[in-house]
Parts: structure tokens; sequence; C-alpha cells
């Protein structure tokens, strides 16, 4: 998990060094900046769809849901390239693609709905995935009625924009502040991460196959004569 946060950060910072540098050529930053932010959600995406035969109940909701962040922020992501590159319409934020994008930076902090790592029966996910959707749901209508469809008011537009660039981040904060309590709380159950043994493989029963030196009473002793 670590690793992945690692690779994230780097990302976000070549893509910030990449796009700083290219201020003085708005059309190759335009290109480059869009294609830069298509390519985070594809990572997830593969990773999920290969273990999606891992999980079951809840955990299995819980991954859906954050394959579902990744999916529709990219689906969200590629209309408002299109807009950029193909219309010519820059910075499309009061555009329905906008919606798609908002509600999918709020899927992780939703996701935690499920509380994958508590013990619960397998027959409650199906009321945790609805739970879920309609959480999605009554995000995306407040983002529409409370600052997507106002914004679209030329006299309301400065407002929506502030509105959007403090509520964005803080839900992405609050999204990280809730993962890593999520993180802390599964942290003496078996979602914690497990050292690896560091003399040998351990065998079943928890018996180290590590081929230990006889002790002192059970040397051979010489034959008397």
């Amino acid at each position: 998990m670590l690793n992945w946060a690692v690779i994230g950060l780097v990302y976000a910072g070549a893509y910030v060094a990449l796009t700083t540098a290219l201020a003085a050529q708005p059309a190759t930053r335009l290109v480059v900046g869009n294609i830069a932010l298509l390519l985070p959600p594809l990572v997830p995406i593969a990773v999920l769809i290969g273990r999606r035969s891992a999980w079951r109940g809840r955990q299995a909701v819980f991954w859906g849901a954050i394959f579902a962040w990744a999916a529709v922020w990219l689906a969200g992501q590629l209309v408002w390239a299109s807009d950029e590159l193909l219309r010519a319409t820059l910075l499309p934020w009061f555009q329905w693609p906008i919606i798609l994008q908002l509600c999918a930076s709020a899927l992780p902090l939703i996701a935690l709905v499920a509380w994958p790592h508590k013990t619960a029966p397998d027959d409650t996910a199906v009321t945790v995935a609805l739970d879920i959707a309609v959480l999605a749901f009554l995000t995306g209508f407040l983002y529409w009625c409370l600052i997507i469809a106002p914004g679209t008011n030329p006299e309301h537009t400065r407002l929506a924009l502030r509105t959007l660039a403090t509520i964005g981040p803080l839900v992405r904060l609050t999204a990280v502040a809730g993962l890593l309590a999520a993180a802390y709380s599964a942290r003496r159950t078996r979602w914690a991460p497990r050292s690896r043994p560091a003399r040998g493989r351990s065998a079943p029963g928890g018996r180290s196959t590590t081929p230990r030196p006889h002790s002192r009473r059970h040397r051979c002793r010489p034959r008397s004569r």
C-alpha cells in the first residue's frame, strides 16, 4: 500500500513539474495535461479487475465502489478532454461531465460505508451496496442543484467556482482521512499487513521450516571402549 502511495505522489509531482515547464506552450500543455490525467485511473481499474475473485460480501462491495470511483472519474475526464481538445471548450466547469468527476471524488469516502474489515454476514452486502448507490446519487444531485446549475448563471459563476475550489479538495482530504482511519481500525485484523518471517518459511501449524542446530544434549556421544 505504501509503495502505491509513493508512486502516486511521484506521479503527481511529475505532473505539476511538467505542466509548469510547458506554461509557455499552452497548446502542448493542454494535450499533455489531459493525457496525463487519463492514465492514473487505469491502474486501479486493472488491479481490481485482476483481483475481483478474491473478495466476497462487504469486501467485494467496498472494492466495487473503489472500481466505480476510477471508472466514473475516467469517463468524466474523457468527456472533459474531448471538450477541451476537440471542441475548443476550455475548462468546462459547469457542464454535466464535471458531475461524474465530482461524484467519483466522493466515492472512496462513501465506500467506507461497507467497512470491509468488519466481520459481518455476506447477506448484508446487498444492503450496503444499495446504501452506497443512494449516497452516490444524492451526492450528484446536491452538486448539481447547489453548485453546477447555479454556476451556469453568469451572476453566480464566480461564487460557484469558489465553492468548487473549496468543496472539491475538502472532499478529497476527508476521503484520505477516512481511509487512514479505516486502516488504523483494521490494524489488528487480517487486513493488517504482515511482515515476512526473517528466517525460513512458516509451515502449517506455525512451525518454521528453517533447520535448527542440535542442542548439546542431543549430540552423539563417543562409544565407550
